[in-house]
């Protein structure tokens, strides 16, 4: 009987204590994992972000310009830098943030057949931004974002038509409105960081540049388009 009675405490212990290991580290992952999300929210966190401008154009409105103008009613542009750093709140679900960023525009195309030219287009943005992070119970939070606020646009644009010398040019410097809509995903690495990947379209419109087509003075009212992808970093302090 006590041999039996022996065995069966043995047998007890075999089961028990590996169940218990378990569950013991199955409720500090989760415990990780909340932990990790609850320090990511309602507190002041910096943000820094860089990536590529995508599929960038600037629009003219042909609309009240010359026949000769020799840009094209839409100028592309090549995939160039952008970036920007910031402060934030986050309330839990939602966050705030106010950032200081910058893109470059070099535009593509330009000489092609019988046109030649040359241009660049920076832009140094201010905005506001409010975002929504998606609750999945993981380290993982997908987020939906938007803003707006205001860019100060430095642009030069001069394009030839060797054939018939018809010449079109503009440049300055100028501010515009802007707006953005965001779309990704965070990963919270650790209570105070999070690290994240996602997309952006921005549009800068109410831009207006003083320029010539051969001997007209022109105002130019180019609207800028372009997608980015974006890596960034949040630390909560």
């Amino acid at each position: 009987m006590i041999q039996t009675s022996l065995l069966r405490h043995a047998i007890r212990g075999v089961v028990v204590r590996p169940t218990a290991i378990l569950l013991a580290g199955a409720l500090t992952a989760v415990s990780g994992v909340a932990h990790a999300q609850d320090g990511a929210q309602n507190r002041w966190y910096g943000v820094a972000r860089a990536g590529a401008t995508i599929d960038a154009s600037q629009t003219l409105n042909s609309a009240g310009l010359p026949t000769d103008v020799t840009f094209d009613e839409k100028t592309r542009h090549d995939t160039a830098p952008t970036g920007e750093l910031g402060i934030g709140y986050s309330f839990g679900m939602f966050r705030i943030e106010q950032t200081f960023g910058y893109a470059g525009l070099k535009p593509r195309n330009l000489n092609s057949g019988n046109y030649t030219g040359s241009g660049r287009t920076n832009a140094l943005t201010l905005m506001v931004s409010g975002f929504v992070d998606i609750p999945t119970g993981t380290r993982f939070s997908p987020y939906l974002g938007a803003g707006a606020g205001a860019a100060r646009v430095q642009s030069h644009l001069a394009r030839v038509d060797q054939d018939t010398g018809d010449s079109s040019s503009y440049s300055g410097n100028k501010f515009g409105l802007l707006w953005h809509a965001d779309a990704g995903v965070g990963y919270h690495i650790t209570p105070h960081i999070t690290a994240e990947f996602g997309g952006r379209y921005t549009s800068i419109s109410n831009l207006s540049f003083d320029g010539q087509s051969n001997a007209a003075v022109i105002t130019y009212k180019p609207k800028i388009g372009y997608f980015s992808a974006l890596a960034g970093v949040r630390y909560a302090f």
